[in-house]
């Protein structure tokens, strides 16, 4: 027998998802995983994920996204100052983590001034191929 379909569908269909599709929601678990291993529980997290993840709420750490307005993403900064402006928003916003996802990295190489930013005034909690996450309060 060469194939046996079950309710209209080959019962291995899930083993057949193109590997890149595998792969970005392994990734985007084990960002999941991250956030609710560095980020104590009932933490702000701000969260720079490109708006392409489902994120409503980290495992009880809510989440504020990077270049989001009621709602709306904005899309990426328009340059490194309105990064760090963004960084700067949601710090005063209660934010006391900021997650970088994996989809994000890139961020690091295009605003040099966030990198700084950061470098100079944040603490780097972890950093792992599917998330970078930072301290942004002396108290967090």
């Amino acid at each position: 027998m060469d194939c046996v379909m079950v309710n209209g569908r080959h019962p291995d269909a899930g083993r057949w998802k193109p590997r890149a599709e595998r792969e970005w929601h392994a990734r985007a678990s084990r960002f999941r995983d991250e956030l609710t291993r560095a980020v104590p529980e009932g933490s702000l997290v701000a969260v720079a994920d490109g708006a392409e993840l489902t994120l409503e709420e980290a495992d009880g750490r809510p989440i504020a996204r990077f270049m989001e307005r009621d709602g709306q993403f904005w899309g990426a900064p328009a340059d490194g100052d309105a990064a760090v402006s963004e960084l700067n928003r949601l710090d005063g916003a209660g934010a006391s983590y900021f997650a970088v996802a994996w989809n994000c990295f890139w961020f690091f190489d295009e605003y040099p001034e966030l990198h700084r930013f950061l470098i100079d005034n944040a603490t780097l909690v972890t950093r792992t191929d599917a998330a970078a996450i930072f301290t942004l309060s002396a108290d967090a």
